[in-house]
């Protein structure tokens, strides 16, 4: 073990996996965690409603790689003996589990001599001193001396649409579903609710708002709702598969028709079922949602276990693919984004009922015609038609972070100056400052790293980057 002094800022679950992953690795003798929130309580798994699961299975949820079932343990320990890999569970379950083993390392790491400090407090910049190590400034703490420093800093502000952004300060206009205890006291049980949005966030507001009894109308201009899997789980692809994306050969105009055939190949590649037997032609949202439950249900669903191993393969050698492949590929990715971040065929299941109750409803419509009025909000329809909602959730989505950075750091901030410089980032996910040879040791890890190629678990990545990352701090 050697004497570095190693600072997390972001102890929610990202963090927690870098201090789980020092503390296992033996990799320093001293970790310092930075988090204005507390250990291991982040934002992902604060939610406490049991109707908001993870849309991962519990296969991809463990924090010890390669024990990937180390959450099942975990589960059957204190939960459910009857808990499977490939089930999904409530968010509050998996917040749980972190805090857990949080706690459990903190306790190894005081055994193995490895000091730990956590200071209540946001980082502000992680700056390079003139001997080679860091300096971080806090908001209120001062600054802290460190020999390396990983960022785990997560999503930051919810993205609200220009459209609502005039109704931030009413009571009843809620800029995200979460924490959803917000909306579940200041939301009557017989309102009518608009949500905006028709992804996986919109679909958790729906939910616990259709449980306590209110109508809900979920409203996004393409109407999608997400598909729908019975479990997801890692099914390896070979790495070679890709080896013609850093094929300069194909470096094109024709590349994004090239990686559509390739990303076909692969979904089609050992599947015991068709691809035309797996997807449901286009459909109106609700039918789709009944068809693509019914597959789900008989198991014909195989895409949701290639395309684990697909974006996995992809993230591992994203920050070596050349930016024309990069950007065709994360493009060609979101355009099929409904089935990255799918949905549990429970929570399937549970909306479909609210929709024949009457409580649900699902419109292909844009937010631009909404308009504020004394007991609410109205909105048109193209036919003309007006409805009147009593309150409006925002559920599009959170900005990542925007680190930005300068000659001789990294600023950490909710939103920097877009013409500042972005985190350059090596193949190890260190920062490379400006004019500088050598990478620092200053490394980036989960959402962090600004990764262009969507993820079907930001956990899951989180794990294995921060892993890596232990590595090579060990051998500094």
């Amino acid at each position: 073990m050697n004497n570095l002094h190693v600072a997390i800022i972001g102890a929610g679950a990202t963090g927690v996996a870098a201090f789980i992953a020092l503390v296992r690795q033996g990799a320093c003798k001293r970790i310092t965690l930075l988090d204005a929130s507390g250990p291991a309580i982040g934002q992902v798994y604060a939610s406490q409603h049991p109707e908001l699961l993870c849309n991962t299975s519990v296969e991809l949820m463990s924090l010890l790689p390669p024990h990937y079932h180390d959450l099942l343990h975990y589960l059957h320990e204190h939960t459910n003996n009857e808990i499977t890999l490939a089930d999904f569970v409530s968010r509050k379950i998996i917040g749980d589990y972190i805090q857990d083993r949080y706690t459990r390392y903190l306790s190894l790491a005081y055994q193995q001599g490895i000091s730990v400090s956590f200071i209540r407090d946001a980082g502000k910049q992680v700056m390079r001193q003139p001997g080679g190590d860091y300096l971080i400034e806090t908001r209120q703490s001062g600054t802290i001396a460190a020999d390396a420093v990983i960022v785990c800093t997560g999503y930051t502000h919810p993205a609200i649409p220009e459209a609502l952004a005039s109704y931030q300060g009413d009571p009843l206009f809620f800029a995200s579903p979460y924490p959803e205890k917000l909306m579940l006291e200041k939301i009557r049980p017989d309102s009518h609710v608009l949500i905006v949005g028709t992804r996986l966030s919109a679909i958790d507001a729906a939910l616990v708002l259709c449980r306590q009894g209110c109508r809900v109308s979920l409203v996004s201009p393409s109407g999608d709702l997400p598909a729908v899997r019975s479990a997801v789980m890692l099914r390896p692809i070979q790495a070679s598969r890709l080896a013609w994306l850093t094929d300069s050969a194909v470096i094109s105009e024709h590349v994004r028709p090239d990686i559509r055939k390739w990303v076909i190949r692969l979904l089609a590649h050992a599947s015991a079922i068709s691809l035309r037997e797996q997807f449901v032609a286009e459909a109106e949202s609700i039918q789709r949602l009944r068809e693509e439950s019914e597959l789900a249900r008989q198991d014909k669903t195989e895409w949701q276990y290639r395309i684990v191993g697909m974006i996995n393969v992809i993230n591992q050698h994203s920050h070596t693919l050349p930016e024309a492949v990069k950007h065709s590929l994360s493009a060609f990715l979101r355009a099929t984004g409904r089935y990255i971040s799918a949905m549990p065929l429970k929570n399937a299941e549970k909306l479909l009922g609210y929709v024949d109750s009457g409580l649900l409803s699902v419109e292909k419509l844009r937010a631009d015609s909404l308009q504020k009025s004394d007991s609410g909000w109205t909105l048109s329809n193209p036919q003309g038609e007006i409805t009147h909602f009593d309150a409006l959730v925002c559920a599009t989505g959170y900005a990542p972070p925007t680190h930005s950075m300068t000659h001789n750091g990294l600023i950490l901030a909710d939103a920097r100056d877009t013409s500042a410089a972005p985190p350059r980032l090596n193949n190890h996910l260190q920062l490379h400052l400006a004019h500088s040879v050598s990478p620092e040791s200053v490394w980036l890890a989960g959402i962090s790293t600004h990764l262009s190629v969507p993820v079907v678990n930001a956990l899951f990545v989180a794990v294995e980057q921060v892993n890596r990352i232990a590595q090579q701090i060990k051998r500094l």
